[in-house]
């Protein structure tokens, strides 16, 4: 005989367990898809991104996990033919490096040991062989202060081409993303904005990027992970 003691909850990084309310919310029958609600709200948002994103060509929907976020990241930043580096580290760099392969770009790896990190001079040395794009990753302070930021990201100004800004790492409240991203271009850095699906409903991933557009600001890449 089994015996369950309570329910099961998942406990790893992702994908993100869904809280009571909204599994009680989602208990309703399927809408139809090919009329209605459904086809006029796709209609809205087709029209209202691109004036979001500042871009004159068409904008795309589509439902994916987080190697969907890896995809449309590549898709954004390179173009077939283009090389990149990977740093081989760890089963998402080597993950990185294949989806890139896949989507037409040529792939150069940097050799390593997952148990060790990647030697700076190595890198050096390869970089000098070519042009690469370099970026580097900050995350969001846990504090209010903007100089915590800064402190952290201003020794990669001049040698990242970008530095991406992360969202809610580790599932913890952090310094905003947006606001971090602002604070970023302020001191010449050139931020790549991540937002995270998981704590925001659609209202929230439409309205928060608004004003770091609306002041005239950009970012040259806008990922949205889940």
């Amino acid at each position: 005989m089994t015996v369950a003691n309570g329910r099961e909850f998942l406990s790893i990084p992702g994908p993100t367990n869904i809280p009571d309310a909204v599994l009680q919310a989602m208990h309703r029958p399927a809408i139809d898809i090919y009329s209605g609600d459904m086809v006029d709200l796709t209609r809205t948002l087709l029209e209202d991104l691109p004036r979001l994103f500042r871009t004159s060509g068409r904008v795309f929907i589509y439902a994916a996990n987080g190697h969907g976020g890896w995809e449309a990241a590549v898709s954004n930043v390179l173009s077939r033919g283009e090389t990149v580096l990977v740093l081989e580290s760890g089963v998402f760099a080597v993950g990185w490096g294949d989806m890139a392969r896949m989507l037409g770009i040529k792939v150069e790896v940097l050799k390593g040991d997952w148990r060790r990190a990647v030697d700076p001079a190595a890198v050096a040395q390869r970089l000098a062989a070519g042009r690469f794009v370099i970026t580097a990753e900050v995350m969001p302070p846990v504090s209010c202060n903007p100089d915590d930021l800064t402190a952290k990201a201003l020794p990669l100004r001049g040698l990242a081409d970008a530095v991406n800004v992360t969202d809610g790492a580790s599932a913890r409240a952090h310094m905003s993303a947006m606001a971090a991203a602002a604070l970023l271009i302020g001191v010449g850095i050139e931020p790549i904005l991540q937002l995270t699906c998981r704590d925001r409903n659609r209202i929230a991933l439409q309205g928060e990027p608004m004003p770091i557009f609306g002041d005239g600001r950009q970012t040259r890449a806008f990922p949205i992970r889940h």
